[in-house]
């Protein structure tokens, strides 16, 4: 499951906003008054994209969302960000990474780094060839020189220390161009 984190200045309209992404999802929460966030499938996720921009011109509700996962400092960090520069769209959170390293902005990568430093160094390499192999198991245990059963172990060590699910692919995006900034951009 995703993470969908918005803001909108439509502070009188809570009851219609909170209704229309219950159409979507589940666990609707209000952060503040601008600011919520609410759970939501792949499928959902692609169908609102679909549907948002000429729904939010008949609903006349405008919000800016970001896809991610529940991290609330790193998600309200990319959600700023992206109300600031694409104010009233749905975007990923790997794009928002993206846009923002190439303007020169470093604080979500940086924002990464703290949540990654909690991770031990097997782990995070079992994350990346998780990732460099399209997420196929097996073949990274073997990459690894480590049994499957060992390989399914830090996997999901990941995902519970970091709460990124490499399984959803927007998250596996996201940490791909995480690790292609760090390596390539940033050296």
């Amino acid at each position: 499951m995703l993470s969908i984190y918005l803001s909108t200045e439509e502070t009188h309209r809570e009851q219609d906003i909170q209704a229309f992404c219950l159409s979507y999802g589940s666990d609707f929460t209000w952060l503040d008054q601008r600011t919520a966030k609410f759970i939501i499938s792949k499928a959902h996720a692609i169908q609102l994209r679909v549907l948002y921009e000429p729904l939010r011109d008949d609903l006349g509700i405008k919000m800016t969302m970001v896809i991610g996962f529940d991290n609330e400092a790193l998600m309200r960090l990319a959600l700023a960000n992206a109300s600031e520069n694409h104010s009233g769209k749905i975007i990923d959170l790997g794009d928002v990474l993206l846009l923002d390293t190439l303007k020169g902005d470093h604080r979500l990568i940086l924002s990464l780094d703290q949540l990654l430093s909690k991770v031990s160094k097997e782990v995070l390499e079992t994350a990346r060839m998780y990732l460099l192999t399209g997420g196929n198991s097996v073949l990274s245990a073997s990459l690894l020189y480590v049994h499957r059963n060992t390989f399914s172990y830090r996997l999901a060590k990941f995902i519970d220390q970091t709460g990124l699910d490499l399984r959803e692919s927007n998250l596996a995006d996201f940490l791909q161009t995480y690790f292609t900034i760090k390596s390539s951009i940033l050296g």
